[in-house]
């Protein structure tokens, strides 16, 4: 799958981590896109799509064919076209921040477990997006998605208290990812434990335990594509090398001593190192 990448404007930062651009689906099921806990904006016109596991032909979600909010995953994933002839390039996917989907839309991040959302559920703003495929050139799409979210983020902006809280939250956890744990998130930011997983859930989209699993596992995967395998030199809190195999078995079913070689041996193509 041949990728750009471009970058939001200042003003989105902290919402959109990116905009992919995808010029081809060539290979595509050779592309693994790893739990990062945010999730995708995706602009469908049509085309018959699914999401699959890494090593998996399950299908584990249909692509809604309209524009819509992707669904939030604690899996590596694959998304599939399956109608190759209906396909147009360019297509896009925004990828955005674990906190942007409630600073978009106000809504609870939190039902977007279980299902894509399509915009028109979502958007009191009529016809938002409706206009980029009749934008000739890709300066001109981008600049029309800027446009918009400018304008949803505007629209939601009654949402910034408790997002800027749990940006904060998220901050603190990426500082101390290597051994933190959810009691010290409680002390740290005066919370209780039932308060805490109320917020973080609404805004996020998952309990602070499951965030920071999904979280650790995504780093030592993008540590073991680069470096290999070092258990001792990862320094992420597994308590010791079984636990960390029960993690690696939970989310991709290859064991961390053999993640590096999996990937070269079956060429695979990691999304998150573009």
């Amino acid at each position: 799958m041949k990728l750009a990448i471009h970058q939001p404007c200042d003003a989105l930062k902290g919402i959109v981590k990116q905009y992919v651009e995808i010029q081809s689906i060539e290979d595509q099921e050779k592309l693994w896109v790893l739990p990062n806990l945010g999730n995708y904006l995706l602009f469908n016109p049509g085309i018959e799509g699914v999401v699959l596991g890494a090593n998996s032909d399950e299908i584990l979600h249909h692509v809604p064919k309209k524009f819509s909010v992707g669904i939030k995953s604690t899996n590596i994933i694959r998304i599939i076209v399956t109608e190759k002839n209906s396909v147009h390039f360019p297509m896009y996917g925004i990828e955005l921040h674990p906190t942007a989907y409630h600073r978009l839309f106000a809504k609870n991040a939190h039902e977007l477990q279980e299902r894509h959302i399509l915009f028109e559920e979502l958007v009191h703003t009529k016809n938002i997006f409706n206009e980029l495929y009749t934008l000739d050139s890709v300066p001109e799409q981008l600049h029309y998605f800027e446009k918009c979210l400018l304008q949803l983020k505007e629209d939601a902006k009654e949402t910034q208290d408790i997002v800027k809280k749990m940006d904060e939250i998220i901050a603190f956890i990426e500082k101390n990812l290597t051994s933190i744990k959810v009691s010290k998130i409680l002390s740290t930011f005066s919370y209780s434990r039932t308060s805490l997983e109320r917020d973080f859930k609404k805004v996020v989209g998952y309990t602070p335990k499951e965030f920071i699993q999904t979280l650790r596992f995504y780093k030592v995967a993008k540590e073991l594509v680069h470096n290999g395998y070092d258990y001792k030199s990862l320094g992420y809190d597994f308590f010791d090398q079984s636990h960390m195999n029960r993690a690696f078995k939970k989310f991709v079913n290859v064991l961390p001593s053999k993640f590096q070689s999996y990937i070269k041996e079956n060429g695979i193509k990691i999304y998150q190192d573009k």
